[in-house]
């Protein structure tokens, strides 16, 4: 007699990757925090206030001038650069956010090729063929709300964009208004052999405290409103990282062997910061100890009597291809450590007797060109002979 075949068969896995996780909903919840805009401090429409519309009627000479230095601010270098440097470039930030619209794309055409890949497996039955279904079916959910998930961060970044650019031109109008009504003021008070001098400095006063209120209301709103973005869309890719170790756990290698196990996600480069927050990231990472705007000096050694100024250049930025910009920020940040006697801020007290040391710390990222290099090194020297003298430290950083 032969033998029975066997009728009783194996248990057969149901759960799939994300079965108990809720990465999903974890996704979508993170996901339209980005998407709604609530993160942009006082609200978007806050940032399409038109500056000084009134101006050419109070000060029409001054309004006169500042155009024409306004457009010298947004077309030629390195002042083009300098504003970029201040207030972050808002095209470089529309440039990531299409990146990311892009990966959502990619994203949306992958799960529906799965989709395809499941129906056409429709006709096949079985315990094993229904588990492969709902593993690959959890799969494509999974595709497509990373795909959801890349666009919110798409239209986080393009919103983040446009708040770059208000600012930008709110400051460009700011500094170009100021220097016009001191150019107008002169011309007023040659022009009535100083009879008008009182009203034209009153005048001018009055509106450089008006403009340094309202351009530092929104810089101060640019830097929370893309702190709040960082922070979600920190919290967005954690969840893409969760999503991606659980599937990487159920999908085999070549060999049949154990399942791939997930790479470490690169470490987040700080130079995919905007410059504001960037500059406090690296700040920290380097040590930073001091209130956050206290003047030149971002960190106190009271062992050694040093006090050091953080800062950072982005070498790939536009500002830095033209000849000299590189050298005269390094003069910039070299001369303010050197003059540096002392100061206190919000509890925090240095006295120039407590200083034996100063260094100036320059992060920057890889790939410095050997132009770049050799001014390092000439702006090294410059910082060893000044009285007191200055250390000039070069950090390469991710």
């Amino acid at each position: 007699m032969s033998d029975a075949p066997e009728l009783v068969a194996a248990p057969v896995e149901m759960s799939t990757p994300l079965t108990g996780l809720g990465v999903v909903e974890d996704g979508e919840t993170v996901a339209h925090a980005i998407q709604n805009g609530d993160w942009v401090e006082g609200g978007i429409g806050a940032f399409s206030m038109a500056l000084d519309a009134a101006a050419l009627a109070i000060d029409p000479i001054g309004s006169l001038i500042s155009y024409g230095l306004s457009w010298v601010l947004e077309h030629l270098e390195p002042l083009k650069g300098w504003m970029n440097d201040l207030t972050g470039d808002a095209g470089e930030v529309a440039g990531f956010a299409q990146t990311w619209q892009n990966v959502a794309a990619y994203l949306q055409q992958t799960g529906v090729e799965l989709q395809d890949s499941l129906a056409k497996a429709s006709n096949l039955a079985g315990a094993t063929m229904n588990a492969y279904r709902a593993s690959r079916a959890d799969a494509a959910t999974a595709i497509a709300a990373s795909a959801d998930w890349a666009t919110a961060i798409g239209t986080g970044m393009q919103i983040a964009s446009t708040i770059v650019k208000a600012v930008h031109d709110i400051t460009r109008e700011a500094l170009a208004g100021i220097v016009g009504s001191v150019i107008s003021a002169a011309i007023t008070t040659a022009a009535t052999f100083g009879v008008g001098a009182p009203a034209a400095v009153a005048q001018v006063t009055a509106r450089v405290s008006a403009l340094a209120a309202k351009v530092g209301r929104f810089v101060t709103a640019l830097v929370r409103s893309i702190g709040k973005l960082s922070g979600l869309a920190k919290q967005l890719i954690e969840v893409f990282e969760r999503a991606a170790a659980a599937f990487a756990k159920f999908i085999p290698n070549r060999a049949g062997g154990a399942p791939v196990r997930a790479t470490p996600t690169p470490v987040r480069s700080f130079w995919q910061s905007h410059p504001f927050t960037r500059g406090l990231e690296i700040e920290a990472e380097l040590g930073g100890n001091l209130p956050r705007s206290f003047p030149t000096i971002d960190r106190f050694d009271a062992a050694t009597e040093t006090v050091t100024s953080i800062k950072s250049i982005d070498l790939k930025a536009k500002t830095y291809a033209v000849d000299g910009n590189l050298e005269r920020r390094l003069t910039e940040y070299i001369d303010k450590v050197g003059g540096f006697n002392g100061a206190r801020f919000d509890g925090t007290r240095i006295d120039v007797d407590d200083i034996s040391h100063r260094a100036l710390e320059v992060a920057i990222p890889p790939g410095e060109t050997a132009s770049q290099a050799a001014v390092f090194a000439r702006m090294a020297e410059y910082a060893a002979g000044k009285v007191p003298p200055v250390t000039l430290i070069k950090i390469e950083m991710p």
